[in-house]
């Protein structure tokens, strides 16, 4: 059995793929062959070419990332999400729970704490950091993450991803 870190980190990186790929263009890959009907122009300077390239791109979707997880280890799991998120951007996100909570197949709730500016939120969280009332996943600015991230705070998502 995993363990509650390691599954806690696997819960942050289902959940944060979620938000990036709701948040995000479809990842694909573009291939490009150059069409050769480019002719010199009539009456035109010498050198001057007319038309335009055939676009004959392809698109190859990217596969979405296995997490090894037994889905039944994730049901009943709860994660705490700190923001500062206001306004319209506060609606959307708390809509985009929601539909998570009710939508996800694996029973996985998630719970936010919204706080009223970034500076705040960088005091809550640096506060909580020495507590056991620690966020499972903050929504911050670069400059907060990587004062955390010298503190030794931040943990490396990269592998689940």
């Amino acid at each position: 059995m995993p363990t509650p870190r390691l599954f806690r980190l696997a819960c942050l990186a289902l959940l944060a793929s979620f938000v990036l790929t709701a948040c995000g263009p479809a990842a694909s890959t573009s291939t490009s062959a150059p069409d050769s009907t480019l002719r010199p122009a009539q009456g035109g300077a010498p050198g001057l070419l007319t038309g335009t390239p055939a676009d004959t791109s392809t698109s190859t979707p990217t596969p979405a990332p296995q997490i090894e997880v037994a889905p039944e280890a994730l049901r009943g799991v709860r994660l705490q999400v700190w923001h500062a998120f206001s306004g319209a951007a506060a609606d959307v996100f708390t809509n985009q729970l929601a539909q998570f909570n009710t939508l996800n197949q694996w029973g996985i709730v998630v719970y936010q704490t919204a706080y009223g500016d970034y500076s705040t939120l960088f005091d809550s969280v640096d506060s909580a950091l020495t507590s056991t009332r620690r966020p499972d996943l903050v929504v911050a600015l670069p400059e907060q993450s990587l004062a955390w991230e010298a503190k030794g705070a931040v943990v490396d998502l990269n592998p689940y991803l």
